[in-house]
């Protein structure tokens, strides 16, 4: 005959009993399931290398159930959405969206389950990187020489959108540039033949560094001679007249230094012992930074007796 339980033995299975289904209560009321809806980037695998993905969804809709404690602390980047490509060509297909949660989580839905996508041929062309200057050079400077480094760059992407860029364009801006070298990192667009950017190209690299070189802007004038003297001419004789010949010179030099200029003087010319009509060669004194031409002019001395 079989005996009954002791009563410790009842009381501790209805201990346990009690204890699991304390356990469902507080997983069910203070633990629930719930849902969770994320936007999922979508991807391709096993794409072949000689494709690229012309249109397809960027995201998926994914909703997932699961713990409370669990479910809320999962992101979208947890969460992975991809279409499998493998032995695919140029053209379109549809393909089913797989999904992968992290564990306790169970997937509820995806939306949507399958997706049309496009594939075409990759295509990579290396261009000359063009500059395009933007905005005002201070009147006073101007370029000397403007260059890009590096001075072409690849553009890689769908065949069908590689074909229409027919060149990369750097925007230089002339803004409140100062007169020596200046260096620019410039990001570069992809252009059609009308000028419109074309988008949904890779650049490589997406920047080049545009290097300048200002310099004050250069302008000539013809301005007259000014001829300038020292000490005196003998008793009983006087100057008649004072030439310069040529009776202009042309100097060259920034516009900033040219603004001022009105005339060029001569280095003083000796008068004294000059008892006759007399030629001198005498340099013309230019200030630092003009050049002129030509730089040493005749001067006649007219004497009469007095």
């Amino acid at each position: 005959m079989i005996g009954l339980p002791h009563n410790g033995t009842i009381a501790k299975i209805i201990s346990l009993i009690m204890a699991f289904a304390l356990w469902l209560y507080v997983m069910n009321e203070q633990n629930p399931a719930i849902n969770l809806t994320y936007s999922v980037v979508l991807e391709a695998q096993n794409l072949p290398g000689n494709l690229v993905l012309t249109e397809a969804p960027s995201n998926v809709r994914v909703k997932i159930r699961g713990p409370r404690a669990v479910i809320s602390n999962i992101a979208a980047k947890d969460i992975k959405a991809f279409i499998d490509m493998q032995g695919a060509g140029r053209g379109e297909y549809s393909r089913k969206v797989h999904i992968s949660v992290p564990n306790e989580a169970q997937l509820a839905e995806v939306s949507p389950e399958t997706v049309t996508v496009r594939t075409d041929n990759l295509l990579k062309r290396t261009l000359p990187v063009d500059i395009k200057n933007i905005g005002q050079l201070p009147q006073e400077l101007q370029i000397v020489s403007i260059a890009p480094s590096p001075n072409s760059a690849r553009v890689s992407g769908a065949e069908g959108i590689v074909n229409k860029v027919v060149r990369l364009e750097a925007l230089f801006s002339l803004d409140q540039k100062a007169k020596g070298e200046v260096k620019a990192d410039v990001p570069l667009a992809a252009l059609d033949q009308n000028g419109v950017r074309v988008e949904g190209v890779l650049i490589e690299p997406n920047n080049v560094t545009v290097t300048a070189h200002f310099i004050e802007k250069i302008v000539s004038n013809n301005v007259p001679v000014k001829v300038t003297f020292t000490g005196s001419l003998p008793a009983g004789y006087k100057l008649s007249g004072m030439l310069s010949n040529p009776p202009q010179a042309a100097l060259k030099g920034s516009q900033e230094l040219m603004a001022a200029i009105k005339e060029v003087s001569t280095e003083e010319v000796s008068l004294d012992g000059v008892v006759k009509d007399t030629v001198r060669k005498v340099r013309l004194q230019v200030p630092p930074g003009i050049a002129a031409s030509p730089d040493v002019v005749e001067v006649l001395l007219k004497v009469v007796k007095e």
